[in-house]
This record gives structure tokens, C-alpha cells and sequence, in this order.
């Protein structure tokens, strides 16, 4: 996840916590476009400078918000249920996809969870790829 979507969803989060339950309700409290405010929490655009300490006030947030200040959150790895879900979602990518599944497991096999029922079908599957 890039820094400016990561900004972007948290502002999200934190204006709909504080109360404003629109972009528009939020762009008219900081004198602003609506269509800005959505740039923002989309991750398209930073608030420029000048608008960062208004930003700040109105959602109540860290005065070190828009400074990277510590690495970003790796994004969520999707669970499954059982094997059988996996599998069924795994046969159903495209041969690409596939590839691209094995070779993620292959290179981050130290993340993969040793008592997971699903280690097995990957090592059979990783087996079985030329």
C-alpha cells in the first residue's frame, strides 16, 4: 500500500468517526471541493500544506499525521477456510494467476503459517508446477 492511499483510508476512517457522514459535509467544514476531499481519501492527492493543519484540527488527529513516520502496514493476506475453498478458488485463476500464486508462496514460504491444513496442497501443488 502507497503512503497517500494509506493517509487517504485513515482520513476516511477518522471523518466518518468524528461525524461527517460525506465528503461534501467534510469539504464545506475546511472550505474546500468536495471532489478534493475525495482525492485525498482515494490516495490520488496529499492535502497541500495549507490545508493539512485544518485537516488536523477538524478530525482530531496527530499533528505528525501526513509525515511518513514508520513503515506501512503490510496489506492483509486473504484466509480460507479449509483447503476446499482454496482449492476451488486457486482452479478457477487463470494459468498466469496460478503461476503468480506459487511463485508468491515459493518466495514468502517463511509466512506461511507451518500448521496451516493448506501447507500440504501448496507443496503438492508447488511440486507438480515444471
Amino acid at each position: 500500500m502507497n503512503f497517500k492511499k494509506y493517509v487517504g483510508e485513515k482520513m476516511r476512517r477518522r471523518r466518518e468517526e468524528m461525524g461527517y457522514s460525506s465528503q461534501s459535509a467534510f469539504a464545506k467544514v475546511i472550505h474546500v471541493d468536495k471532489s478534493r476531499v475525495n482525492r485525498w481519501e482515494t490516495g490520488t492527492n496529499l492535502p497541500d500544506p495549507d490545508f493539512r493543519a485544518k485537516i488536523i484540527d477538524k478530525l482530531k488527529l496527530p499533528d505528525d499525521f501526513f509525515e511518513v513516520t514508520a513503515p506501512l502496514p503490510e496489506p492483509p493476506i486473504p484466509a480460507f477456510d479449509d483447503a476446499a475453498t482454496f482449492l476451488a478458488k486457486f482452479s478457477n485463476l487463470s494459468p498466469p494467476r496460478r503461476a503468480l500464486v506459487l511463485a508468491i508462496v515459493n518466495d514468502d514460504a517463511h509466512h506461511v503459517d507451518p500448521d496451516s491444513p493448506l501447507l500440504p496442497i501448496l507443496e503438492e501443488l508447488l511440486k507438480s508446477q515444471p
